[in-house]
């Protein structure tokens, strides 16, 4: 046992052959059981019943009252047999609560684990732009104002799916309360499965439970629930399969066997992982900010070079702090890249899986959650730097 520290039987039956005798008790039985004909009919079939030469004229009879019967019960009940009643204007047709939400943009997102990009596309249109992971697949970005979605692709098939905003899974929808959710998802400190012969134990922390809880929501399909601890809501979700929560190792995890290698990245790979993740960092706190009625922000190129500076530079001298090693402070940094503000906000993050993690990260932080949704601040810039991120508010 190694650890690594985080990241039904189906029956059928049939009728018996029967005798003509039998036969009659049969019908006349069926009839009976049957709970939608009127008290007068049954009464008339009662009235029909015979035993031995008459059996086979009653039987006729039996069979024509079941028919008229049938045809009668119709009419009567016919809105409850009909299709669902469309409107003579639009065209529209009235859908079940479950339709519709499987055609929201985001509803039920695990039904697209598995699916085909092109599947995926003929539903919900182009993606705004395709970022690279950093887990070897590519990550479709649907971006709907307030229905935020990423669909992460490998190999022809989605294999993991993040939504923040309107969405919903199966049995839950985002905005409900932790106890909502628990009454259909199990929420456990350990989550265990086996995945191509070997075994894994994820084993979460006290604030993993709290924040990013793990449940198994199917066969080989797992969901990350993202709550807003301060409000006590489901914010944000994410689905992957076993395959790659194994991949991504978002919390501790024993195992037996052995896991599997994540992707080595060249810098110009890195790069691309980078820049979408910062497109997704914007695009996630303007999502955030909408839910709580505050202006979105723009995007500042000056103030994302600052940014990205300092996350690299975090990153390369394995410090993590807003006051570098040489005492330069954010105030100095903007003033290097020659920015001028009114008023400016800085949010790091180091060790996080991905940009949105990073994201439920601030947003479950006093300070960092107020610095985010300051309805003060106009402009953001963003910078990333592997798995160092840096957000800089400014108001000029």
């Amino acid at each position: 046992m190694r650890l690594q520290k985080a990241w039904s039987d189906r029956r059928i039956d049939s009728v018996p052959n029967l005798s003509t005798a039998a036969s009659c008790r049969w019908y006349v039985k069926l009839v009976e059981g049957v709970d939608y004909l009127r008290n007068g009919f049954c009464i008339i079939i009662g009235a029909t019943y015979g035993k031995g030469a008459g059996c086979m004229k009653s039987l006729r009879i039996v069979l024509l009252l079941l028919v008229v019967g049938a045809g009668v019960l119709f009419f009567w009940n016919k809105d409850e047999y009909l299709a669902p009643a469309q409107d003579a204007k639009s065209g529209d047709t009235e859908q079940t609560p479950k339709a519709e939400a499987a055609q929201k943009p985001n509803g039920d997102i695990e039904r697209w684990i598995n699916q085909a990009p092109e599947t995926l596309e003929e539903d919900q249109g182009e993606p705004n732009r395709i970022d690279q992971s950093s887990y070897g697949y590519e990550w479709y970005i649907y971006d709907k104002g307030d229905a935020y979605a990423q669909y992460g692709v490998k190999d022809g098939r989605v294999i993991t799916a993040f939504a923040v905003g309107e969405a919903s899974l199966a049995k839950a929808k985002l905005g409900e309360s932790r106890e909502e959710v628990e009454q259909d998802y199990p929420l456990q400190e350990e989550v265990s499965f086996r995945y191509d012969s070997d075994r894994y134990t994820f084993k979460l922390k006290e604030k993993d439970q709290q924040i990013q809880p793990l449940a198994q929501i199917g066969d080989g399909l797992f969901a990350q629930f993202y709550f807003d601890t301060f409000e006590d809501e489901l914010t944000a979700v994410r689905v992957l399969t076993d395959e790659q929560l194994v991949m991504e190792r978002p919390y501790d995890v024993t195992y037996t066997g052995q896991l599997p290698e994540q992707p080595q990245l060249s810098n110009e790979e890195w790069q691309q992982v980078q820049g979408g993740m910062e497109q997704q960092v914007i695009e996630i706190t303007n999502v955030m900010r909408s839910h709580f009625d505050v202006p979105p922000l723009e995007w500042n190129d000056q103030v994302a070079a600052v940014a990205l500076g300092h996350s690299e530079d975090m990153q390369k001298q394995q410090y993590f702090s807003h006051v570098t090693p040489s005492g330069e402070e954010l105030g100095d940094r903007l003033a290097d890249g020659q920015v001028r503000f009114q008023s400016a906000g800085e949010n790091i993050a180091a060790g996080y899986t991905d940009a949105p993690a990073a994201m439920i990260g601030w947003l479950n932080s006093e300070g960092h959650r107020k610095t985010m949704l300051d309805a003060s601040y106009e402009e953001l810039g963003v910078g990333v730097y592997r798995y160092y991120y840096t957000q800089n508010f400014l108001l000029q």
